[in-house]
Formats: structure tokens, C-alpha cells, sequence
């Protein structure tokens, strides 16, 4: 896409509003953990716009020194009732940390390679819940994500895959 076509705002609520308020078929983008209570989720409810995951073959394949850096995880954006369809999407998310900088970067300081790497290591062992906040919000939201099984994910890629394809097609 041409820098011309493209506009770049504040923050996140910025971006919903200038979507919403678009006349010529904007699409935005930020990064956001998708919590139903979140502002920026009521906002987008409330001025009926879409939310387009980005997942692909492509991204959940990238690995960090064999581990897999995405997962695909399903979030609850609206919760369902009686007479109301629950809204979900998935989308590709990192896990609860990843350290940046590997060993190499240190050159030939043997002291801070070795500390770089033993700190990767310890990190590495603690369980991913330890690293969460114990009381606050976050486990809340925490039950409103889920990982998907590896036929949920194959699926959804696929219909990921078919509405891109839908989407680049020429109008006819």
C-alpha cells in the first residue's frame, strides 16, 4: 500500500474512530489483548465493526530456538445470552513473555554471554501462570482466551485462507 493511503494515529481508540467514521471502506490495525470489557471492544461493538484476526500458517510456524514464538487462541469479544449469539474470534498471540537479545549479541564478553544465557534459562523453566499478576484483572481476562485444538486451528486457518483469497479477488 502506497504512504499516501496510509494514516497513522494516536492509539487504538483513535484507529476504531477513524474506521468507523470512514466513508471509502477503511481498515485499521493495533494490537490489543481482546478483553469484552475493554473500551476499545465496546467501541468497536457499538459502531458495528468487524475484527479480523491475523493468523496464518506463516506466523504460528515462526520459532525462537525451536519453540514455537505464536499460538492461535480464541477470545470471547461479546458474551452470548438467550437470544444472543456469543462473538469469538482467534487470532496469533505470543506467549506471556519472550526475552529478546540473544547471547550472540554480546560478542566476545564470555561473562555477559553466560548471564544472558542463564537468565533465558530461568525464565524459560518458570511456569507461564507464575509470571502473571496474582490479584488483578488479567486473571479475569484470562478466561475469556482459550487455545485452540489443532483441528480448531487447521479450520480456522482455512476459512483464514478462503476469505483473504474472497477478499484479493478481483469484483466482478
Amino acid at each position: 500500500m502506497p504512504e499516501a493511503n496510509k494514516r497513522y494515529v494516536a492509539d487504538a481508540t483513535a484507529v476504531l474512530n477513524e474506521v468507523a467514521s470512514s466513508a471509502t471502506g477503511a481498515v485499521g490495525f493495533f494490537v490489543q489483548f481482546a478483553d469484552p470489557e475493554n473500551a476499545n471492544f465496546k467501541l468497536i461493538a457499538e459502531k458495528g465493526l468487524k475484527v479480523i484476526p491475523v493468523a496464518s500458517r506463516e506466523i504460528l510456524h515462526i520459532k525462537l530456538t525451536g519453540q514455537a514464538v505464536y499460538q492461535l487462541q480464541a477470545f470471547e469479544l461479546k458474551s452470548g445470552g438467550v437470544f444472543v449469539k456469543a462473538t469469538q474470534a482467534a487470532t496469533a498471540c505470543t506467549p506471556v513473555a519472550t526475552i529478546t537479545g540473544s547471547p550472540e549479541v554480546f560478542g566476545g564478553d564470555r561473562d555477559k554471554v553466560d548471564d544472558q544465557k542463564d537468565m533465558i534459562e530461568r525464565i524459560r523453566v518458570i511456569p507461564a501462570e507464575q509470571l502473571l499478576p496474582q490479584e488483578s484483572r488479567i486473571r479475569g481476562l484470562i478466561r475469556f482466551a482459550k487455545e485452540l485444538s489443532d483441528q480448531g486451528v487447521e479450520e480456522l486457518l482455512a476459512l483464514v485462507e478462503t476469505t483473504r483469497s474472497k477478499l484479493e479477488a478481483p469484483a466482478k
